[in-house]
């Protein structure tokens, strides 16, 4: 990936990357249990991206879990930096933050600690277990 401050970043850390992924996402893990992939996107920017949780089957309660998070999500939109997407190739509701290719390694360690205090706040507002990334 050639994000300038993800890579200073994982300089600071003593951190090397892991074995190239085919969607050429960088996959970054805390507390053994918090997996985010950082995903190359156009000009240079990076995308955070966590996994919440996979939607059921039935369709009604497809509707009425998105119809829940669409309310929670409303009343954290204007202090937030992050947003809720589902996956185009899974029916998953996946959590996102975009760090600009120009990020100082402070801004950028700034928005990751962002998203995780966002993931963590996620999670407890959906009672879920730690699990996500790719």
């Amino acid at each position: 990936m050639k994000h300038a401050a993800l890579a200073a970043w994982m300089r600071s850390r003593d951190l090397k990357p892991g074995a190239p992924r085919p969607d050429g996402a960088t996959l970054l893990v805390f507390d053994n249990s918090i997996r985010v992939l950082c995903h190359p996107a156009s000009r240079g920017d990076v995308v955070f991206e966590y996994k919440l949780f996979e939607l059921p089957a039935s369709r009604r309660e497809q509707e009425e879990l998105l119809e829940q998070v669409a309310g929670l999500a409303y009343s954290r939109l204007a202090a937030q930096q992050e947003t809720l997407v589902l996956a185009s190739d899974a029916p998953v509701l996946l959590l996102q933050q975009r760090v600009g290719a120009g990020a100082s390694q402070r801004e950028f360690e700034a928005a990751l600690e962002n998203f995780l205090n966002a993931i963590d706040d996620w999670r407890r507002l959906l009672d879920l277990a730690p699990h996500g990334g790719g």
